[in-house]
């Protein structure tokens, strides 16, 4: 039988505490309970603790309370961090955390969340930071400490519940920053070209501290040798947050390796400053790797993509998009590829580093950078995609779908089952019970259904045959699916040996 567990954490005795701005309060002590996984998989599921959390008849448990969830009986246990302050182990994957803490006064404060799906503050939902699971990233990994939401506790005892994610768990409180926040953390910023006179869009996250809207407030960017850009933010609810976009505006061209600073500034109508802070902008020599901004037609978000670009004679070249996978953005993908003398390698980042699976907004996000690169980049061919280390849904997904925006695909490693056969695999009945109708909204990540899309086009499936992420089986059977029907133009080749990670040297040789 398939199991994980739900854990709720509660401080164990009363802890009250004066927040400072310099030293945040980490909680330490928990109870926990363990439960089946008995939602696995299903798209409409009964979660007792999420309809209670809605309904407002959650209860804070006692250490040594059982608890009757899904035919079994549970009791609660006391648990406690680790000396880094994170609570671990299998039972987090998808489980609830539950902390009692008890404040000395009514107070804003900022929580920083990490590996937690979602927040549930005295009955109201927040925002969560899945991914992060550990406090420090190598240089090449995402850096997921971005999270920072303002709440409001109330004097006395407050109730906090979180869903867990990644099997770890670690909540910081800290002092309320004032009436208004910016999280330097979150900015989406372009890198500074030499010799170019600066034209660019950045967005950084605005928050308001308080417990009623925010109207009025403006944005004031300043950038070395120009004039200060403007930009309203607009209304902002209570303990509501904005990622805000703004101009990057300069008079003169860019010249030197140091970076640039920007100093950003919120000020409200009467011209008060209510936060500050320091971005650095890198600057890139011509022929360097380097971030773009564009505007998403989407949602009107700032977004980036990579452009790691040829390293041949002047002269046009070819165009080819290199979606990213899991646990990797933009800027870490254009980067895994030595320079090539005949194209311009361009990467979007798909909001996050685990992004849409390169479905719905990711896909539109993949095709916007596709016309953003040809517009900056002027390539004499660009109908090529491809990708290592793929999602669910794999990196062909746009192709499934805009089959004319291409010519050639070349998907590297990983390619993993549907997650409809998963699921009739290991739940027959719940495959079967479950509506037909609900099912087929799972088809847009079904690439399966849509393969004869792929007849049109050059399709070469890498795979390692010692990965031990997704079987070489799987590819395998990928092979045989498109085999027949496409006799023309299409290779699968499985390298023998080749496992999840390869070296630089060897993915230079195989791409």
């Amino acid at each position: 039988m398939n199991r994980c567990f739900l854990f709720f954490l509660m401080v164990i005795g009363p802890f009250s505490q004066l927040l400072s701005q310099s030293e945040p309060i980490t909680i330490t002590k928990a109870l926990a309970i363990e439960t089946s996984r008995y939602h696995f998989g299903r798209i409409l599921h009964s979660d007792p603790v999420l309809k209670a959390l809605s309904e407002g008849t959650f209860i804070l448990p006692k250490a040594g309370d059982d608890m009757l969830i899904n035919g079994d009986t549970k009791t609660w246990q006391a648990i406690e961090t680790d000396e880094n302050g994170w609570f671990s182990g299998s039972a987090l994957r998808g489980g609830y955390i539950c902390i009692s803490y008890r404040s000395p006064q009514k107070q804003v404060v900022m929580l920083e969340e990490m590996g937690n799906l979602w927040g549930w503050i005295n009955g109201e939902f927040r925002i969560g930071n899945q991914y992060q699971s550990k406090d420090n990233f190598e240089p090449w990994e995402p850096d997921f400490g971005f999270s920072m939401v303002p709440v409001e506790l109330k004097k006395g005892n407050n109730l906090l519940v979180f869903r867990c994610s990644r099997g770890r768990f670690k909540l910081k409180i800290h002092a309320s920053p004032g009436e208004a926040f910016l999280n330097a953390r979150d900015a989406t910023l372009p890198d500074l070209p030499t010799g170019t006179i600066p034209d660019y869009l950045g967005a950084i996250v605005v928050g308001n501290a308080q417990n009623s809207p925010a109207e009025g407030y403006k944005l004031e960017v300043s950038f070395p040798d120009a004039e200060v850009q403007t930009t309203e933010i607009g209304f902002l609810p209570p303990l509501g947050m904005r990622k805000t976009a703004f101009r990057i505006k300069g008079k003169y061209a860019i010249s030197g390796n140091e970076p640039s600073d920007l100093v950003v500034k919120v000020k409200d109508r009467e011209g008060r400053i209510l936060a500050e802070t320091s971005l650095s902008l890198r600057h890139r020599l011509p022929g360097e790797l380097h971030k773009r901004t564009y505007q998403s037609a989407v949602d009107g978000s700032v977004q980036y993509f990579a452009v790691n670009p040829a390293n041949g004679p002047k002269g046009p070249k070819a165009l080819v998009l290199s979606v990213h996978g899991a646990n990797v953005e933009g800027l870490n993908q254009a980067a895994s590829y030595y320079p090539k003398s005949w194209v311009n390698i361009v990467s979007p980042t798909n909001r996050r580093p685990y992004g849409y699976n390169w479905e719905d907004w990711g896909r539109m996000d993949a095709l916007a950078v596709l016309e953003e690169a040809k517009n900056c980049t002027k390539p004499i061919f660009s109908g090529y995609l491809t990708g290592p280390f793929d999602g669910r849904t794999w990196a062909p997904e746009p192709v499934a779908t805009f089959p004319d925006h291409w010519a050639v695909i070349a998907p590297q490693c990983r390619v993993y089952e549907s997650g409809q056969l998963l699921l009739a695999v290991l739940c027959p009945q719940q495959f079967l019970e479950e509506n037909t109708l609900i099912r087929r909204s799972r088809n847009m990540a079904m690439t399966d259904s849509m393969a004869i899309n792929y007849k049109q086009n050059g399709l070469y499936i890498l795979h390692g045959g010692a990965d031990d992420v997704v079987s070489a089986r799987t590819g395998a059977l990928r092979s045989f699916c498109f085999g027949k029907f496409h006799s023309k133009d299409f290779v699968y080749h499985e390298e023998p040996g080749g496992a999840t990670d390869i070296s630089d040297e060897e993915w230079n040789g195989l791409v």
